[in-house]
């Protein structure tokens, strides 16, 4: 009997979201929320990573009747707004975007070289035309890198290198110590995805070790002729003395006829650098002691004047598909957003006399 009337409950709340199409003139509007993107990332409990791309479908609670996505269809009567409110460094862009009749705010965190956690505040205001009703929220969000986990550096042994990856970049200054104790205060290697660095870390405070590829688009632009290849530190690690940086060449050495030239990206400008070339490794080596945004080329470069910032919006995600056409707000959708509804913090509700 219990199972029976779990069901019949179960089948009323389908059938009441499945009913909800478009804001009638007549409707209540209890608030509005940001639901969780399409990987389930909450934009009030998780931590925005500087530099992707990220899709919060809008909801609208009518009725005190379980919220259901906002659609272009209702931005006909109704206008929707996002801005930046605090914390402008943390956020690189906070827009409103409408994909297969579906309204989302799009969040693209900026500060991809910090080190620390970032807070920003923004502005989601909704207002109705038909109900008179004018709904502020402001959601504190946080931007930053998780730390590499404890123990890692525990678990190496002396002379093995320290493997970063981007999902932990950030490490701190008790594993640089530790890293450096476990070799004895001697060099030790760094590796990652087509690098590494042999460096001390004696003293060291936190670094951000994130890596990336992303293209400085006005070389791209001002060069169409030329191959490029780019690798970034996009934190600017400086270990205070100078390492040897490899970087692999391997996956377009042939392309470029082993005919290389290498370029640091920085302050607007591109700095010509003089390196060592394995062609048994098929790897090109130098000696910085800040690690930066770098360029290798098939052909010289003219570094008298050239801007040197890389794309950030480059090599980002695109939101998935959404078969629906804002028409109809089908079950799925709405089963998803109840199961990750993230409220917009404090709520500022007014409505015309």
């Amino acid at each position: 009997m219990k199972r029976l009337c779990k069901r019949l409950i179960s089948i009323i709340t389908i059938l009441a979201l499945l009913s909800l199409c478009i804001i009638p003139a007549y409707a209540t509007i209890n608030g509005i929320f940001l639901g969780s993107d399409e990987n389930g990332v909450n934009i009030l409990n998780d931590k925005l990573r500087p530099g992707d791309e990220y899709y919060f479908p809008v909801l609208i609670g009518i009725d005190a009747i379980a919220p259901t996505q906002l659609t272009s269809a209702d931005l006909e009567r109704s206008k929707l707004e996002v801005r930046v409110v605090t914390g402008g460094k943390a956020i690189a862009s906070a827009k409103v975007e409408e994909k297969n009749g579906l309204v989302y705010v799009c969040i693209i965190p900026g500060s991809k070289g910090t080190v620390q956690e970032l807070t920003s505040t923004i502005r989601v205001n909704y207002r109705n035309r038909d109900t008179g009703d004018n709904i502020t929220v402001t959601p504190a969000i946080k931007v930053g890198y998780p730390a590499m986990p404890e123990g890692t550096v525990e678990a190496l042994e002396p002379g093995e290198f320290l493997e970063l990856d981007n999902l932990t970049p950030i490490v701190s200054a008790k594993q640089w110590n530790a890293l450096a104790e476990l070799n004895e205060y001697r060099d030790v290697t760094l590796s990652g995805f087509g690098w590494r660095y042999t460096v001390n870390t004696t003293k060291l405070g936190k670094r951000n070790m994130v890596t990336d590829h992303h293209p400085v688009m006005d070389l791209v632009k001002k060069y169409p002729n030329h191959q490029m290849h780019f690798i970034g530190f996009p934190g600017e690690p400086d270990f205070e003395v100078p390492g040897k940086l490899w970087l692999d060449v391997g996956a377009f050495a042939e392309e470029y006829k082993e005919d290389f030239y290498l370029y640091r990206c920085a302050y607007g400008k591109i700095y010509p650098l003089k390196f060592d070339y394995d062609k048994d490794a098929m790897e090109i080596s130098f000696r910085p002691s800040q690690l930066s945004t770098y360029v290798i080329t098939d052909k010289r470069l003219d570094t008298s004047t050239s801007s040197s910032q890389p794309d950030s919006s480059t090599e980002t995600l695109p939101p998935a598909e959404n078969p629906n056409t804002g028409e109809s707000r089908t079950f799925p959708a709405l089963l998803v957003a109840l199961v990750s509804l993230a409220g917009l913090g404090a709520l500022t509700r007014s409505r015309r006399s």
